[in-house]
């Protein structure tokens, strides 16, 4: 018995050296984050909904958009497929973790509270938190907002933004929405006093709607940001990739032109250090 027990103990020890010298295991540090996504042949693209001009679905019901024609752009020039998909904004971190998407893209902007959950590629897009109200309104600054009810969209950098100003503790109500249009239709219908939403998305949405002259934009707002792209903490060499691509995207000729198909201008100049790049 003491002789099967040794025998036992040391297959045991064995299979065990076995495994630590396997290859699998040898691995187990090797980030494999881009390889994996060449092997698939695509990247998985977690997409907001309704977010003007950057990503919504057309009269066909497509994808489209600033957002995703740089996606497209970027998975051309890497030699994949850019998978465009719809999913709850709110649960984003949710999506990108348990690997139903690849990168979140669609106006993600950077907070250093992000910076602790996501790895972001350098900036491609620059916003302001603007504070709109009805043209008629007699809020003139942010100190009216006191006693106001302000509405803006939930999850949005817009809530810590305004979460973290003074004027909050002023403010009568607040009120969250899947959207940027839903708060300035609740404006219009009377059921909030202002609106905070991104310049990026407001200038479009006024204007492809006719409706600019019903709203005026504050000088003040809650802050200017940027935008980037967000991969998981771990999938360095993926962001590493993507970043190189998308970067090569925005201060091409190919770039631009998308640019100013949905803005009319190159709003990449708008970016810190991008007459700078050399490639």
């Amino acid at each position: 018995m003491k002789k099967l027990l040794l025998w036992a103990m040391a297959v045991v020890m064995v299979l065990a050296l076995g495994a630590c010298s396997s290859p699998a295991s040898s691995d187990a540090g090797e980030d494999t984050s881009w390889q994996e996504i060449q092997e698939k042949g695509y990247f998985l693209v977690n997409r907001n909904d309704a977010y003007l001009p950057l990503t919504f679905r057309d009269e066909n019901n497509e994808n489209v958009g600033f957002d995703v024609d740089l996606a497209n752009a970027v998975g051309e020039y890497l030699g994949i497929e850019a998978r465009v998909f719809l999913s709850d904004w709110d649960s984003k971190l949710i999506v990108l973790n348990g690997h139903e998407a690849d990168v979140i893209w669609c106006g993600f902007t950077v907070t250093d509270e992000r910076r602790e959950q996501v790895l972001f590629t350098d900036y491609y897009l620059a916003n302001t938190q603007l504070i709109v109200v009805p043209a008629d309104s007699d809020i003139q600054s942010k100190a009216d907002l006191a006693g106001k009810t302000v509405g803006w969209q939930l999850g949005s950098s817009a809530e810590g933004l305004i979460k973290a100003d003074p004027i909050y503790e002023e403010m009568a109500g607040e009120r969250t929405y899947v959207n940027m249009t839903e708060p300035l239709m609740d404006m219009t219908n009377g059921r909030i006093d202002a609106a905070v939403v991104d310049s990026v998305y407001y200038g479009y949405w006024s204007t492809e709607e006719g409706v600019a002259d019903q709203y005026r934009v504050l000088e003040d707002s809650f802050g200017e940001e940027y935008m980037a792209v967000g991969t998981r903490l771990e999938d360095h060499a993926w962001n590493e990739k993507l970043n190189e691509a998308l970067m090569a995207v925005i201060h091409s000729d190919e770039g631009v032109a998308i640019s100013e198909k949905w803005f009319g201008r190159n709003v990449f100049e708008d970016l810190p250090g991008y007459s700078d790049y050399e490639g």
